[in-house]
């Protein structure tokens, strides 16, 4: 093989190389859902599981609370934030926001909890992954009835009121 031949084998094999990395997502990379717990009874609604939407924000995948206007992203200073999406009310809602900027993921750290008058606490948070795998049906059989039983379907999470 000629050296042209050679150097023309190599940039297409970099070209690709660099290609497939463009194609991972964030959905290939954090997991599907955050659970958010702390201690603190002021910030009670911002609790909870978060799952992973189809966007980004400031390159960072974005979590919305099912049925909530509720997110966990990471805000203009980089610093992961939960809370209303980052619109104007973005400052005038109870929010938290992690200590520490420039994290590739939520970690447990100290986050700093704002309520809507502005004021300001440290608050520690957990932050931890959550899988969540459940069949796309059960079989309830009752001992002594036949009411129930039968095969349910999991609901969609537009549906299902319970879960979260």
């Amino acid at each position: 093989q000629s050296p042209g031949m050679t150097n023309m084998i190599k940039i297409w094999l970099a070209a690709t190389f660099i290609l497939n990395l463009l194609n991972v997502t964030a959905k290939d990379v954090f997991p599907d859902y955050y659970k958010v717990n702390y201690s603190n009874s002021r910030f009670p609604t911002l609790q909870g599981f978060y799952k992973q939407e189809d966007y980004t924000h400031q390159g960072k995948p974005v979590y919305k609370k099912p049925r909530l206007n509720q997110y966990l992203y990471c805000n203009k200073d980089d610093k992961w934030t939960v809370g209303v999406k980052w619109t104007s009310k973005e400052d005038t809602e109870d929010s938290l926001t992690m200590e520490d900027a420039g994290n590739e993921e939520p970690s447990n750290s100290a986050w700093f909890g704002q309520k809507s008058d502005r004021s300001f606490e440290k608050i520690n948070v957990s932050i931890t992954e959550f899988s969540q795998e459940y069949p796309e049906y059960y079989e309830v059989k009752v001992i002594g009835s036949h009411h129930f039983e039968g095969f349910y379907e999991k609901l969609p999470e537009s549906e299902n009121y319970e879960a979260f």
